[in-house]
């Protein structure tokens, strides 16, 4: 048994092997993790949201089968690399990143921020007053390791919705969050607990493959993302994401 079959039948299979028309017989592993409201994973292990969207499209264009799992994002990274035929996203693309993997991008474009404690006074005005102030993230972000090469104090936590738990119950200073949380239900629950102290950085997320992909299955994979953007439709599915962040 190799490593992707194990890993799957210990982890949500959110969707049976999805064939397209004229596809060929390969089928490519996606694994995600939630990032609302990019990846939603519902209670009965579906998911959906604006990445999930886009990446169904580019897998219907290129014609390429493909099925999807969920994993934490640390771990989800760490099996791309070491599996053949598997892809991760939304992964945020990095520097300290970049040769680890063979890159499809973009996929959405984030912007981080640090949220805080309403019931605290920071006055931060630049990611430089943090500096030796606490900052949880999640284990897999890119924008802990952003941070931590920055030269901040961070706190890992295996989910985002922990970091947030522990910023309400004053546990850390801050929380490192894509803004676009703010418009999930979870962040409208804790919006009277938590405030959007900073934004501080913007950072393409991407789909990321083990390295072994071939330059067949790549160029597909390019040439599906140029038709997407050339027709509009990734444009479409973004601007309905910042149409929804805006309205609440």
């Amino acid at each position: 048994m190799n490593i992707i079959s194990a890993l799957i039948l210990t982890s949500h299979i959110i969707a049976t092997t999805i064939t397209t028309p004229n596809s060929d017989l390969t089928t490519i592993t996606l694994i995600t993790y939630p990032v609302p409201p990019l990846v939603n994973v519902s209670s009965h292990h579906s998911v959906n949201g604006y990445a999930v969207n886009l990446i169904r499209r580019l897998f219907e264009i290129a014609e390429i089968n493909y099925k999807v799992v969920v994993f934490p994002p640390g771990r989800a990274m760490k099996t791309v690399l070491s599996s053949p035929l598997t892809c991760t996203f939304p992964i945020e693309r990095s520097q300290q990143r970049e040769t680890d993997f063979i890159w499809i991008s973009p996929i959405s474009i984030s912007r981080y921020g640090l949220y805080s404690n309403k019931n605290k006074n920071y006055n931060i005005q630049t990611l430089e007053d943090a500096k030796g102030y606490r900052i949880a993230s999640y284990i897999g972000s890119g924008i802990s390791e952003y941070l931590s090469s920055m030269g901040h104090n961070i706190y890992l936590t295996p989910k985002l919705e922990m970091g947030l738990g522990m910023l309400a119950k004053n546990r850390v200073n801050f929380t490192a969050a894509d803004i676009s949380f703010s418009s999930t239900d979870n962040g409208l629950n804790m919006k009277e607990n938590i405030q959007l102290e900073l934004v501080f950085f913007t950072m393409i997320r991407s789909l990321a493959c083990n390295k072994s992909l071939s330059k067949h299955l790549y160029q597909k994979l390019l040439r599906a993302l140029d038709v997407l953007i050339k027709n509009d439709e990734f444009n479409q599915i973004m601007n309905n994401l910042n149409t929804d962040l805006d309205a609440k």
